[in-house]
């Protein structure tokens, strides 16, 4: 019975030791990133949920780093019956967070990381001298002065630091940008990540102002004999003018004109006056140069005062040409032509303009067409109004609708242009950012900044120089009435390095400009009497 029993327990044993038991309930939840929303981040974050792994990283920006001390985070959009907690966990010392998802009996764990990514150090803006980086360049203008840039930035994360070279820097510091083709490479740190950023200086208007040559009456710095050997001493060359070869410098009186090569200011001839017909006060006054094709026209005025005088233009067609008579106007009363005149357009189709000097309470101009090569014999006339004092003066072309008027005598003035009507818009009368007298007015632009060029009367009218100042607004007389005076270039005459030398005093005030483009380079040529006269390059 005994073995019996334990056969029996045995079995009983072994039956039990069979018995199934229940297994898990399983769920066919899969977590995807659309479902985790943290909160209280200033930037989107990065979530990754890898199902197979039942792990969840999730990375915020540098910028959120502190958020990383108790990030929030929430589910959303979970299943029907599918239930999680929300949390907030100190995940900054890199612990973990596991989280159960359940569904009924069934359940499912993820482990939840988190840290912070790589600082990206940037600038965010940039200004250099007030002017906005773009695209790592920044356009000042040529008159700046590189070596002394105001640089202002933000950067991004706040706290990077911005270095150049090892030296750090502060927003509004001044940084030297001179060299324009390298640029300055700053380095932007936070934390242990470093980047750098390019930032070049493009420059615009002039840079600089070459004296290509220049001789000079009475110099304190050098000597020069040109003036009563190469040409007639001072005191006779009034105005000038020049093409693609040379300076043409008129005698006031005359007839007589030199022709100066613009390379190295050598004369190369006195051209023929033969057959050139005297009369009026001065025979030769005033000259200008007119395009005629591929080659040039140079053409010279007497200067006449009264009544039945005959008011004559001569051309010449090259330095070795004899002139030619091309334009003899009679005057029907009294006026005062030649002391200057201003040309427009070219020898096939333009337009010759003189200034009425007389002391008459309205002023006017007499404007001359030229069509293919022949100057109209009859005058339009438009009225000026008032213009105080004796002028030796011209107009000078602007735009369709604005010239200005400048001379000796008065102030500069700005007319508004209809037709034949001409109206005062604005009288440049502050004497602290205008001369008097402005003589010979050259509008011209270069390199994307618009100027105005002319001779000006230094040191008691014993000394001269050419001023240029730059024109910032689409009209003249808005750009004379915000005129900024802090950019002028000025370069005196009568000296090639000092300026308000003592020379020969300038009784009337006579000074000349010219500009001209050759080969792509603008050149200025300028002159007062008693002073010197020199040639310029701008660059």
């Amino acid at each position: 019975m005994k073995k019996i029993f334990l056969v029996i327990s045995a079995a009983a044993l072994m039956f039990v030791g069979c018995k199934k038991e229940n297994p898990a309930p399983t769920t066919s939840f899969v977590l995807t990133d659309a479902m985790i929303q943290v909160n209280g981040l200033t930037e989107d974050c990065l979530t990754v949920v890898n199902a197979a792994a039942k792990t969840v990283t999730i990375e915020v920006a540098y910028a959120d780093k502190v958020q990383l001390k108790a990030l929030d985070v929430r589910f959303t959009e979970l299943p029907s019956g599918v239930k999680a907690d929300n949390f907030t966990f100190d995940f900054s010392t890199g612990a973990t967070k596991t989280v159960k998802f359940t569904e009924g009996e069934a359940s499912v764990e993820y482990v939840f990381s988190a840290s912070a990514a790589q600082p990206e150090p940037k600038l965010v803006s940039a200004t250099l001298n007030g002017v906005a980086v773009a695209g790592g360049t920044a356009k000042l203008k040529g008159s700046a002065d590189l070596t002394k840039v105001e640089f202002k930035f933000e950067v991004s994360p706040a706290g990077t630091k911005v270095l150049v070279g090892q030296n750090e820097i502060k927003d509004g510091d001044e940084i030297d940008f001179s060299d324009k083709l390298n640029g300055v490479t700053f380095t932007l740190k936070c934390e242990d990540v470093e980047k750098t950023e390019n930032i070049k200086v493009v420059t615009t208007g002039i840079s600089s102002i070459e004296r290509v040559w220049g001789h000079y009456v009475k110099p304190e710095t050098t000597t020069d004999d040109w003036y009563g050997t190469a040409v007639a001493a001072s005191g006779w060359e009034r105005n000038i003018t020049m093409d693609d070869k040379y300076v043409y410098m008129v005698k006031a009186g005359g007839p007589g004109v030199y022709a100066i090569n613009i390379a190295d200011g050598t004369v190369a001839k006195e051209l023929s006056v033969e057959d050139y017909v005297k009369g009026g006060v001065h025979s030769s006054s005033s000259a200008q140069v007119m395009n005629n094709g591929t080659s040039s026209v140079l053409l010279v005025s007497n200067m006449v005062n009264a009544a039945n005088s005959i008011l004559r233009i001569h051309a010449w067609d090259d330095i070795d040409s004899k002139p030619r008579q091309v334009l003899a106007y009679t005057l029907t009363e009294a006026h005062r032509f030649g002391d200057k005149f201003t040309v427009e357009g070219d020898w096939q189709k333009g337009r010759i303009i003189f200034y009425d000097y007389t002391s008459a309470t309205e002023r006017c101009a007499a404007v001359f067409t030229v069509n293919a090569g022949v100057i109209e014999p009859k005058p339009e006339i438009v009225k000026l109004g008032a213009i105080s004092g004796n002028n030796i003066a011209g107009l000078y072309k602007f735009s369709d609708t604005e010239y200005i008027w400048a001379g000796t005598g008065a102030y500069p003035i700005v007319y508004g242009v209809s037709g034949s009507t001409f109206t005062s818009k604005y009288v440049c009368n502050d004497g602290a950012r205008f001369s008097q007298p402005v003589l010979d007015v050259n509008f011209f632009t270069f390199n994307e900044q618009k100027y105005m060029v002319y001779a000006r009367l230094l040191n008691a009218y014993q000394d001269g120089a050419i001023r240029f100042q730059e024109i910032n607004y689409d009209t003249l007389a808005e750009s004379m009435e915000k005129i900024d005076t802090s950019t002028d270039r000025q370069l005196g005459l009568g000296d090639p390095e000092k300026q308000g030398v003592t020379a020969i005093k300038n009784g009337n005030g006579c000074g000349a400009c010219a500009v001209r483009e050759i080969n792509g380079e603008i050149y200025v040529a300028g002159c007062v009497m008693g002073a010197g006269v020199s040639v310029f390059k701008v660059k």
